[in-house]
């Protein structure tokens, strides 16, 4: 569980270093230049890249739906918050805002939700309906979406929401937004593949995951890429980021 203690390191972290350019992962051809920056400027990852896993997309929607998709993951396995998900989006629509909110709290503990990731969804989705948050991208410009902001902003608002800490946010501006920096360092697959790769004699805590691949910035989000695939060919499973901390 990372605490709002850490939330404060991250942020001040990201501040640190935040100046660069705003880019996005969002179909293959940018996916392949991605891979291509961090190749050039990171020989260490090269062998991870070329060990003949695909490195996939994995872009998800942006919106309320992925990101309470998310929210259900939080803590738990992926079958179960698979199953948890089945449930909840059986009897309601989560990329509608009105219905997540109005909805009675039957609808989401019936489904085996906490009351904690039940609230969650409710203040994100509040969020959306009174303005302060913005997941998608307006193509009008009317609005600034996620998309918009540089990866500190946009874990800064996402992580204003009661319920979203930084591991939530991180992976979906990650997979949902394509933000080219966000490592979700709480992750215990991104964990395990930090140990290895930097070669600590035990799994590496957030906050030091954060410092080890800090040098890897404007391009963790890429390099967080490689290790989910890396880790899902050396498990002999599909990359998740479930059963991750809040």
């Amino acid at each position: 569980f990372i605490g709002h203690g850490q939330t404060r390191f991250l942020l001040e972290l990201l501040a640190a270093k935040a100046p660069f350019n705003i880019a996005r992962i969002v179909d293959e051809t940018t996916l392949t230049a991605a891979l291509a920056a961090l190749r050039a400027d990171h020989p260490s990852v090269v062998q991870l890249i070329e060990e003949g896993h695909p490195i996939p997309l994995r872009k998800r929607p942006e919106g309320l739906g992925t990101l309470c998709e998310i929210i259900t993951s939080q803590v738990i396995s992926r079958r179960a918050a698979d199953v948890l998900w089945r449930r909840l989006t059986a009897t309601l629509d989560p990329n509608d805002a009105h219905a997540v909110t109005e909805a009675p709290d039957s609808a989401f503990l019936d489904a085996g939700l906490t009351r904690s990731k039940m609230s969650a969804m409710r203040h994100a989705a509040m969020a959306i309906q009174n303005g302060s948050l913005v997941l998608d991208n307006p193509t009008d410009g009317s609005r600034q979406g996620l998309g918009g902001r540089t990866a500190l902003d946009a874990l800064k608002h996402l992580t204003a929401i009661k319920g979203i800490g930084p591991w939530t946010a991180e992976v979906y501006l990650l997979f949902a937004v394509g933000h080219l920096d966000v490592f979700p360092a709480g992750d215990v697959a991104l964990q395990s593949m930090v140990q290895s790769h930097f070669e600590r004699p035990e799994r590496p805590k957030a906050v030091e995951v954060r410092r080890l691949v800090e040098p890897f910035q404007p391009l963790r989000g890429v390099l967080a890429r490689v290790f989910y695939a890396a880790y899902g060919a050396r498990q002999t499973a599909t990359p998740t980021w479930r059963g991750a901390p809040v």
